[in-house]
């Protein structure tokens, strides 16, 4: 795990934020097809344009683990990112919320980056 607060912590995560903002860019993401990812996204109305839009407001900041998977059979041995934003959503009835949205991915070279979690953070 990676600890916060030192320069290469910072350097380290932002080279990663950097390459997965590049590949977000080019469409090279899928959202997982878990109940909680499509609940979420129903909720507030999300399609592919506007997950793809809140990805690329990632920064190093954003990041607030890199870890092992202990899951790997399913999506690879490459560490998990886990993420978390706060944005200004639009919920189902029209009314606006502030929401903490907790995005768990993998990145891998020249690969489709499987963004895992994408739903409101639970904790």
């Amino acid at each position: 795990m990676i600890e916060d607060g030192n320069s290469i912590a910072i350097e380290l995560k932002s080279n990663i934020i950097s390459r997965v903002i590049r590949s977000i860019e080019n469409n090279d993401f899928q959202i997982s097809d878990r109940s909680k990812n499509k609940i979420f996204m129903r909720r507030f109305r999300l399609n592919h344009s506007s997950v793809k839009n809140i990805l690329l407001s990632l920064n190093h900041t954003s990041i607030v683990k890199i870890d092992e998977d202990h899951h790997e059979l399913e999506f690879g041995e490459e560490p998990i990112i886990i993420c978390k934003v706060r944005k200004t959503l639009i919920n189902f009835h029209g009314e606006s919320e502030e929401v903490t949205i907790y995005i768990k991915l993998k990145l891998f070279e020249d690969k489709i980056i499987p963004v895992i979690s994408f739903h409101e953070d639970e904790f």
